[in-house]
């Protein structure tokens, strides 16, 4: 959704179109950090921390699937999803 400031600004129609897309792509980058930092504070770990690790490529930190997955496993939340024996 294009806000009526753009409107007003008398730009092209390319140069409008741009600047929607740059506001879709800046919320839709601000939903994921959301996220990542919504799901980082449940695992307890400091946001902070885990997007310097990941920006740097240090790794140091596990992943966010895998702290996820090792968090399901220490709470038996899988038992519900494996097959059958």
């Amino acid at each position: 959704m294009i806000c009526s400031g753009v409107m007003s600004l008398g730009l092209a129609s390319r140069d409008r179109s741009l600047l929607a897309h740059l506001a879709v792509c800046s919320t839709s980058a601000w939903d994921t950090f959301m996220s990542i930092s919504a799901t980082a504070k449940k695992l307890g770990i400091n946001f902070y921390d885990y997007i310097c690790d990941r920006i740097s490529g240090a790794c140091q930190m596990l992943s966010m699937a895998e702290l996820i997955t090792k968090r399901a496993q220490e709470l038996n939340l899988g038992a519900s999803w494996s097959s059958p024996p």
